[in-house]
C-alpha cells in the first residue's frame, strides 16, 4: 500500500498522541502489602471468606490483627531452633469449639505441579501445643469441585491419625491436639514430631483426572512437619515470664529477711538485754520500758544491803547504797558509841556530821 507523506505525517502524530496518552496515564495502587483474603468460622460452624477492600485510606473488612501482626516465634526444623519475626505461622481457634479465622491460601500451584504449596498452614517446625486447635490450611483450587480429601498425621513412631473425610473446596481442617499425645508418642525430651499429609485420589484434580481415564488412584501430598509439646513458649513471653518472676521472688525474699531480722533481734534481746548491732543504745540498762528508774536488775535485799552481810563500806551499805542497820545491831566491835569510824578506817561524812552535832550539845 503506497502512502503519501501527509498521511504518513498523520500517522505520525497519532502515534505521538496515543504514547502520550499512556504515558500520563496514573499509575496502579500499589497492593503488596494490601492484605488478602481472609476466611471466617463462627460457633456453629459456618464458613465464610472475607475479601477486604479500600475506601479512600482506610481498608474495609480487615482480617484480624492476630493473623497478620510480626510476631516473634520459634521454628524447630531438623532439631535446629531458629527465631522469627514475621505473621503467625499457624492459626488457631478462638472458640467457641472450632470457632475462628485464618488467612485463605492461594498457593498459585494445583497439586499436579507442585505438591508443597498446597499447603499454607502451618509452617514447617512450627510448635504447637497439646489441648488447642489449630487450622492446617491448603489450597482449594487445586481440586476440583465437589472432591474429597483427608489428612493424614504421622507421628514418627508407625502411628498416627486420619481425619474425616473432608471437602476439598473448604481449604482448611480444625485439627485438636489430644491432651496425652505427648505423654503417649513423645520422646525424652516432651515433643512429638507430625508431619502432615493430604490423601486424595487422581480423580480429584482435574488435568490428573483428564490421564487417569476414569481409573481412581490415590495419591498423597506431603505436608508440613510441626513440633508439639505440652507448652509452646514464644521468644516475648520468656521475657515476660522471667520479669514476673523476678517481681514475685524479690519482695518474697526481702520479706522473708525482714522477719528473721527481726526474729532475731526478739530473741536476742530477750536472752542478752540487748539488740545486735546496736546493744549499745538500746539494751535493758537503757531501754525506757525496761529500766523503770532502777538501774541494773536487783532484788530488794541487794539494793537495801539487808542480806546480813557487810558490804564495801561496812554494815548496811552496798555498792554506795545506804541502808539503815538493824535496831539491835552494833557498829563494830570497836565501837565505843553509837557513832565511830566504819571497821575499815574509812571516814564517812554522814556519820561524822552526826557526831559533830552530838559533841556540840554536851
Amino acid at each position: 500500500m503506497h502512502l503519501t507523506s501527509g498521511a504518513i505525517l498523520a500517522l505520525s502524530l497519532a502515534g505521538r498522541a496515543t504514547a502520550t496518552a499512556i504515558a500520563v496515564e496514573p499509575r496502579a495502587t500499589t497492593t503488596a502489602s494490601f492484605p488478602g483474603p481472609w476466611v471466617t468460622i463462627d460457633g456453629a460452624g459456618h464458613v465464610s471468606t472475607v475479601t477486604p477492600s479500600l475506601s479512600g485510606k482506610s481498608t474495609v473488612s480487615a482480617p484480624p490483627t492476630a493473623l497478620t501482626k510480626p510476631t516473634p516465634y520459634i521454628l524447630s526444623i531438623n532439631g535446629h531452633a531458629t527465631t522469627t519475626t514475621a505473621s503467625p505461622p499457624v492459626a488457631s481457634a478462638t472458640g467457641p469449639g472450632t470457632a475462628g479465622a485464618f488467612m485463605a491460601c492461594s498457593s498459585g500451584q494445583d497439586a499436579a505441579t507442585d505438591q508443597k504449596a498446597t499447603f499454607c498452614q502451618p509452617r514447617a517446625g512450627t510448635q504447637i501445643a497439646t489441648n488447642h486447635t489449630y487450622f492446617v490450611v491448603w489450597d482449594p483450587s487445586s481440586f476440583s469441585v465437589n472432591s474429597n480429601v483427608e489428612i493424614l498425621g504421622a507421628y514418627g513412631n508407625g502411628q498416627g491419625f486420619t481425619s474425616e473425610p473432608l471437602e476439598a473446596h473448604s481449604g482448611f481442617y480444625a485439627w485438636t491436639v489430644p491432651s496425652s499425645l505427648v505423654a503417649a508418642h513423645g520422646d525424652s525430651a516432651g515433643h512429638v514430631n507430625v508431619t502432615f499429609a493430604l490423601a486424595y485420589n487422581a480423580s480429584t484434580i482435574p488435568d490428573a483426572a483428564a490421564a487417569s481415564n476414569g481409573t481412581i488412584e490415590l495419591l498423597k501430598l506431603q505436608g508440613p512437619s510441626v513440633l508439639v509439646t505440652n507448652t509452646v513458649v514464644l521468644p516475648h513471653t520468656k521475657h515476660h515470664h522471667r520479669v514476673a518472676a523476678v517481681a514475685i521472688a524479690v519482695p518474697v525474699v526481702v520479706g522473708a529477711a525482714v522477719l528473721c531480722l527481726l526474729g532475731f533481734c526478739v530473741w536476742s534481746y530477750r536472752h542478752h538485754g540487748h539488740l545486735p548491732c546496736i546493744g549499745g543504745l538500746v539494751s535493758r540498762r537503757t531501754s525506757s520500758f525496761s529500766a523503770k528508774g532502777y538501774g541494773v536488775r536487783q532484788s530488794y535485799g541487794q539494793r537495801t544491803g539487808s542480806t546480813g552481810q557487810a558490804g564495801t563500806y561496812g554494815p548496811g551499805l552496798h555498792n554506795n547504797v545506804f541502808a539503815p542497820p538493824p535496831p539491835d545491831s552494833s557498829y563494830g566491835p570497836a565501837s565505843t558509841g553509837p557513832i565511830s569510824a566504819t571497821p575499815t578506817g574509812r571516814s564517812n561524812a554522814f556519820r561524822d556530821e552526826l557526831k559533830r552535832q552530838e559533841d556540840a550539845r554536851r
